[in-house]
């Protein structure tokens, strides 16, 4: 299971709760690249467009193969 931040920054401590949380149910969650992320110049996006991971429903999505 993936853990993205489509819109907003997240805090590491809350991603680390809700990592805990998931793995609590016996999920397997990960979180994806640049989920961490923060805009340079709108600290209220997570990130920029250009580092977005793939959806899973796009063609060519992989699972990251480090976590």
């Amino acid at each position: 299971m993936a853990v993205v931040a489509p819109s907003g920054p997240v805090a590491e401590e809350r991603l680390q709760a809700g990592l805990d949380l998931l793995r609590g149910w016996d999920l397997d969650p990960f979180a994806a690249p640049h989920v961490l992320d923060v805009h340079g110049a709108l600290p209220h996006l997570a990130g920029t467009d250009a580092d977005r991971p793939p959806t899973s429903s796009a063609p060519g999505a992989t699972r990251p193969s480090t976590r």
